[in-house]
């Protein structure tokens, strides 16, 4: 799940346990053309022509943290206006027509400020006047409008909302419901689809938005907690992907509508999550990761319906990998995410092919985070 920024003081109780992931990219959006006009950047390092990779997140330069996207071009930093502010982050990505879009928030004296940004230009988003903190947490754009989705702080308490441009729509949540914040959105025939969790007093509870109309997702009896890091909708019908914490470990599913269906994962793993999906003539594909007991480092999979397939970094000297998202195109599955490089310790970004793998860049700023990634398939 992105990990939003809101601390239990602002909250009141503590977000969704998140994943803790050895080189956190905790957000992915990955789509497929079959044909588009050359991207922002170029392929250096990619030994493929025909796909490009887009990472973002933040990087810290000494003195404050700042937003930025990486590509084969290298880094580009992201502008905010405040000048009295420490940090700002982005939480997603896409690109539509070379141009790249990105979303987040930044510090403004102290309050975070939802905003995405086109280019390197930025976009502050409205929330209510008695609103402080917000963030964004998903991004699409369609025919020019870019769509948002993220939370914002109103006397403590978190609230889910979209944003369309910059107006902001509230998402409705259960009466019971204090908390609850959307991390993905996706728009089809003009309907916002957008999806994440409420806490409801004991525990964060999954669920997708059709407009502003909540529904929850099936989880077993036994479950705290529940999220949601992927939303598609096909032919009418919604699929997500997350995962649930059954009070022993984290478990990855995807939900078809509200049905839940439990990924494969071996004996030796314990925590396992499913970020990024795709469907493709039924069939539902999902990426993510899990944690080896035996190995000690988190491996990167998808899953074609419930089958498993292991990806992996160098067999030498890769440490922990993380599959972030997941396309298909004419029957091959591509995946895109990160490893550790044990022998230079330092973070690749690559992409999968099946399971063959292609490094594209390092990222060289010794301490970062990368959130979310893109990748297009010509």
């Amino acid at each position: 799940m992105k990990n939003i920024h809101f601390t239990k003081e602002q909250y009141s109780v503590e977000m969704p346990h998140a994943k803790n992931f050895s080189v956190a990219a905790l957000f992915v959006l990955i789509f497929a053309f079959a044909a588009c006009s050359n991207p922002a950047g170029d392929n250096s390092g990619d030994n493929s022509p025909g796909v490009t990779v887009y990472a973002a997140g933040f990087y810290d330069d000494g003195n404050i943290s700042k937003a930025c996207y990486w590509s084969g071009a290298g880094r580009t930093d992201l502008k905010f206006p405040s000048i009295t502010g420490n940090y700002s982050t982005v939480y997603c990505i896409t690109v539509v027509n070379g141009i790249v879009y990105t979303a987040g928030y930044y510090d403004d004296s102290g309050v975070d400020k939802a905003c995405y940004w086109t280019g390197t230009t930025c976009t502050d988003l409205s929330i209510p006047a008695t609103a402080t903190d917000s963030e964004v947490g998903g991004i699409t754009v369609v025919n020019g409008t870019v769509y948002t989705a993220g939370c914002y702080s109103d006397s403590g308490v978190g609230k889910a909302c979209y944003w369309v441009g910059s107006a902001c729509t509230d998402l409705d949540v259960p009466a019971s419901a204090t908390h609850s914040y959307a991390g993905e959105i996706t728009v089809v025939n003009g309907t916002v689809y957008s999806a994440g969790s409420y806490y409801d007093g004991d525990a964060y509870k999954a669920c997708y938005w059709t407009g502003s109309a909540c529904t929850d997702l099936d989880v077993p009896a036994s479950v705290t907690d529940s999220d949601v890091d992927g939303i598609i909708v096909v032919n009418g019908i919604v699929y997500t992907a997350g995962y649930y914490y059954d009070g022993d470990a984290y478990k990855a599913c995807y939900w078809t509508g509200t049905t839940r269906t439990d990924l494969d994962v071996p004996a030796s793993a314990t925590d396992s999550y499913a970020i990024g999906i795709a469907v493709v003539n039924g069939t539902v594909y999902t990426a993510g990761d899990y944690y080896d007991l035996a190995s000690g480092i988190d491996k990167a999979c998808y899953w074609v319906g419930t089958a498993r397939t292991d990806l992996s970094g160098p067999a030498a000297s890769a440490g922990s990998a993380d599959a972030n998202g997941i396309t298909v195109v004419n029957g091959t599955v591509y995946t895109a995410g990160d490893y550790y490089d044990l022998a230079s310790g330092l973070d690749k970004v690559c992409y999968w092919t099946g399971t063959s793998r292609t490094d594209l860049y390092t990222i060289k700023e010794t301490y970062y985070k990368s959130h979310c990634y893109f990748i297009v398939v010509n």
